[in-house]
Parts: structure tokens; sequence; C-alpha cells
């Protein structure tokens, strides 16, 4: 009797728990962390081509984290593949197209740690950076398919 007891409690720590959507979710796996951002980050516009915004999952975003290093080969970008694990991520669902993609906003630890002490907290705010090369990338994954279907280098001013 008291096996079946623990291993309901082991269960119920197992089970999803619903989160606010205006709250943002810190998330970590093998070789990344990041924040899922909020709904209300979204007010900023954020992506002009979206129909409308979602929060994904933390699962889904694992899955999308386990897909990315191959992604990044294929894509020959070998010097991100090699080095994603050093970069700080935010997400944020959007829809195009009737498509839920998750858009994932990839900044250089580096960078991160110099943006902090400019106050905004960009576990709110989606941070966006018009050039920086290689330290600034961003990936679209679509959440049915599996797949990226988009992926942007920041270019150098």
């Amino acid at each position: 009797m008291g096996s079946r007891i623990a291993i309901l409690f082991i269960l119920a720590g197992c089970a999803t728990v619903p989160h606010d959507p205006d709250e943002p979710v810190l998330v970590s796996g093998q070789g990344y962390r990041g924040v899922i951002l909020p709904l209300s980050a979204t007010q900023e516009e954020l992506y002009l081509g979206a129909e409308s915004y979602w929060v994904p999952s933390a699962e889904q975003v694992r899955a999308m984290e386990e897909r990315l290093p191959s992604f990044l080969l294929r894509e020959k970008q070998d010097e991100l593949s090699g080095k994603v694990a050093l970069y700080y991520r935010q997400y944020i669902g959007i829809t195009i197209n009737g498509r839920r993609l998750i858009y994932g906003n990839f900044i250089h630890n580096t960078a991160w740690k110099e943006s902090l002490e400019d106050g905004v907290d960009y576990h709110r705010h989606m941070m966006m950076v018009d050039d920086g090369g290689a330290w600034f990338f961003q990936v679209e994954y679509d959440v049915e398919t599996e797949a990226f279907v988009e992926l942007g280098i920041n270019g150098v001013a």
C-alpha cells in the first residue's frame, strides 16, 4: 500500500501545471536556457507577419531545442551549431498562415549580460537588435511538422 502512495506522489509531481500566459516561464535543458515570453510581450508588435500569438509549452520548446543543432548543421551554420549553448533564448508562439510556429530569439551570452545593464526586463520584452552579426540569430519552428522553416542571422553594421 505504501508504494502505491509513493507512486501517486511521484506521478503528481510530473503533471504539467498550467501557467499564467501573462507571466514569463524560465526554461532550461541539455545545452539551453531561456524564457518563454508572456503574451503581454506581443503588445509591442514583435513580429509583423504574425496573425496571432500564443504561448508555447516547455515541452514544445524542448522538442525544438533537440532538433536545433542538426538544423544549424544542415544550414551550414557550423559556427552557430558548435556554440549554440552559449546563447540565451527568448521564445514566443506566432501564427502565420494558420501554422503555429515557435519564434526563437538567440542572444550570445556576452551580449545578453551587457544588455542587462540597460535595465530592460528581457523576461517580459523581446530583445530586438539591428546588427551584431552571429551574436544574434532567430529561428521559426513549426510545432506540427516538427521542422524549422526559417533562420535569420543578424547583419553587421
